[in-house]
């Protein structure tokens, strides 16, 4: 197997992987919605501005995209304007690299947020030259990769030499759009995602055990009947829906949750119900 080959296949593995990881996400149909819009975005971007060689707001766009929604949404919004954007700029062996190129982009942007999203305007900005960077050298490499020859240092290192006005006006121009617009994007971005993200805190959590806990104790310390806590026989119902609200954000598992939240207070009210009756 040739290296050219195995350049190949591993840049569809990461381009398949990536879009699986998005799909196995199962993100709600609002974050369907929004990567559309920011890879139509990213799109117009780099069509408005084709007149300036490298100097386009696209890359900007997927890391911020990356920074607000995460890893997969990031990544889908990077390789979707790589594929969709090359209808007009012409289709050929460099869209899957530039798809894979975006993409990281936007996996870039999900690693800056790991600290929490609070970064600044400089450091925005630093992220996205940085981006700028990292994808001209991804795009210099698959030109060995597409057009064959020898893999070596030294011919590397000529096609970024040859590329460096390029890339540095690629990094330029992502810095000077980060720097006007880019903490109002994120916050844009940020807000709209907390709109429809809800997760069960831990302070919540561990309250509501405390009190499963706790309350058996203080009926039986207080002299009272132990009939009534046959209603905690629901709790095992109550696992399902706690594991949904915790891990997913998507308005069908939540409204399956929900469902599930009404079954478990139902069979809980019986159950105490029964307790007392026996009680009695």
């Amino acid at each position: 197997m040739s290296w050219q080959l195995a350049s190949f296949l591993i840049l569809g593995s990461v381009l398949l992987a990536g879009f699986a990881w998005y799909e196995r996400s199962r993100p709600p149909s609002q974050v369907v919605a929004l990567v559309a819009a920011l890879a139509a975005l990213a799109i117009a971007g780099r069509v408005a501005f084709a007149a300036f060689p490298n100097v386009k707001p696209t890359t900007d766009i997927v890391v911020f995209a990356g920074y607000a929604l995460g890893p997969a949404p990031g990544f889908a919004v990077g390789a979707l304007t790589g594929l969709v954007s090359n209808f007009w700029f012409g289709q050929g062996p460099w869209t899957p690299w530039q798809m894979a190129g975006w993409g990281l982009c936007g996996l870039l942007g999900a690693a800056l947020a790991i600290g929490g999203r609070n970064a600044g305007r400089l450091t925005l900005a630093a992220a996205c030259g940085f981006a700028g960077i990292a994808y001209g050298v991804l795009l210099n490499f698959s030109l060995m990769a597409t057009y064959g020859g020898e893999l070596s240092i030294q011919r590397f290192g000529a096609l970024e030499a040859r590329a460096i006005p390029f890339d540095a006006a690629h990094a330029l121009g992502n810095v000077a759009f980060a720097l006007l617009a880019g903490p109002a994007m994120v916050r844009m971005l940020t807000r709209f995602r907390r709109r429809f993200q809800w997760r069960l805190s831990a302070p919540a959590t561990g309250i509501a055990l405390l009190l499963v806990l706790v309350l058996p104790f203080a009926l039986l310390a207080g002299g009272g009947s132990w009939l009534p806590l046959i209603g905690l026989l629901a709790l095992p119902l109550a696992s399902k829906p706690m594991r949904t609200v915790t891990n997913r954000t998507d308005g069908p598992s939540l409204n399956g949750a929900l469902a599930g939240t009404g079954a478990v207070l139902a069979a809980f009210s019986l159950l105490v119900s029964v307790g007392l009756l026996l009680a009695a």
